[in-house]
């Protein structure tokens, strides 16, 4: 079990990653500038304890409050309230290859280049679908992690207000996906001979 001050510490750098142009965890690895004191003076101590009680290894606690920061929970307490969100990230983590061959499946009548380019200023295909949500995040982060799409589409999309976010959202969360990669390379190469 993790003691309050561990999950305070993990907390931190991962809202950092999701949150900070300039912190990267994983090139941090994981450490920030908090303090034992700033923990004891945090309202939310007793939860920050919860929660590191319930993880064993930094892996767990660390994909836990990503998760969390993907679906929008940035506060503790909405973590402990919301279990849902952990225990979906958990099930598409088990069963990611299977999830990105049947959305990527649906999506082979388009031309591969032209789903994850950015034509006339406009979103990609892909992120079209993901705002629709008939393909997921982790689809979409895979997909970018092969090629680095979202790098030319950055160059590409005229839309200044959502598509950054979304951007900054898939590069940053691409990092705590764990998959073979030179399998998902296959499956996508094979979805779209």
């Amino acid at each position: 079990m993790m003691k309050g001050f561990e999950a305070f510490q993990y907390a931190t750098a991962v809202n950092l990653h999701f949150n900070s142009a300039e912190y990267d965890a994983f090139k941090y690895h994981f450490k920030t500038k908090v303090t034992q004191e700033s923990y004891w003076k945090r309202n939310d101590k007793y939860q920050l304890t919860k929660i590191g009680n319930r993880f064993k290894t930094k892996d767990e606690i660390i994909k836990y409050f990503a998760a969390h920061q993907v679906a929008g929970n940035k506060w503790v307490g909405d973590m402990l309230r919301d279990e849902k969100t952990y225990t979906d990230f958990l099930k598409r983590m088990e069963s990611l290859s299977y999830i990105v061959k049947d959305e990527l499946r649906e999506l082979t009548d388009t031309n591969f280049n032209d789903l994850l380019t950015a034509h006339d200023g406009e979103y990609p295909i892909i992120i079209n679908k993901y705002l629709e949500g008939t393909v997921s995040l982790e689809t979409v982060c895979i997909l970018n992690r092969i090629t680095g799409f979202i790098e030319w589409a950055k160059q590409l999309v005229s839309e200044t207000i959502l598509f950054p976010d979304i951007a900054d959202k898939v590069i940053k969360y691409q990092q705590f996906l764990e998959y073979d990669e030179k399998r998902m390379r296959n499956l996508v190469h094979n979805l779209f001979k």
